[in-house]
């Protein structure tokens, strides 16, 4: 349940986002495209290579019909998940200090201070304790934090405009 609840939060703060304006906290620059990975995952890798990489998931469901578009949801233990859409990534989502980093090595338990002295306050859009950080329009990597700016959680996420 944890995790649908976060993903929807993901879900709704994209939506947010997108349909506000420019806002002085909006982000102003990209980060580069290879930062926009966790653990090794990319948006678009193919169920295959994920496959390679992790093995077969620890659950694996049909998420036909779903609200945000995604097809199928795939778990590793209880804190990594991925989901595709035709069998492709589309979402990519870590909630615990489990090895699964981004390409410059933030995970959950880091404080927010890194990645943003890392990527620059100009690549950072905030929405309370959400730091999104964007690769492309529609692909970005969101931080979440507790009260203390110590990340929670890190989803890694594509939505079409």
């Amino acid at each position: 349940m944890k995790h649908h609840y976060s993903f929807f939060l993901t879900c709704l703060v994209a939506i947010f986002i997108f349909a506000a304006n420019l806002s002085p906290a909006q982000a102003s620059s990209f980060i580069p495209k290879s930062e926009a990975a966790l653990g090794g995952i990319q948006i678009g890798a193919t169920a295959d290579y994920v496959r390679s990489i992790y093995g077969e998931p620890t659950t694996a469901r049909s998420l036909d019909g779903h609200w945000c578009g995604y097809t199928s949801e795939w778990v590793y233990g209880e804190t990594f998940k991925i989901d595709f859409e035709n069998g492709t990534v589309t979402h990519v989502e870590v909630s615990a200090n489990n090895g699964i980093t981004t390409p410059a090595g933030f995970a959950v338990g880091q404080n927010i201070s890194a990645p943003l002295a890392y990527y620059g306050d100009d690549t950072c859009e905030r929405l309370k304790r959400n730091y999104l950080f964007y690769a492309s329009v529609g692909n970005w990597l969101n931080f979440t934090t507790d009260k203390k700016g110590n990340i929670t959680n890190i989803v890694l996420c594509f939505q079409r405009s």
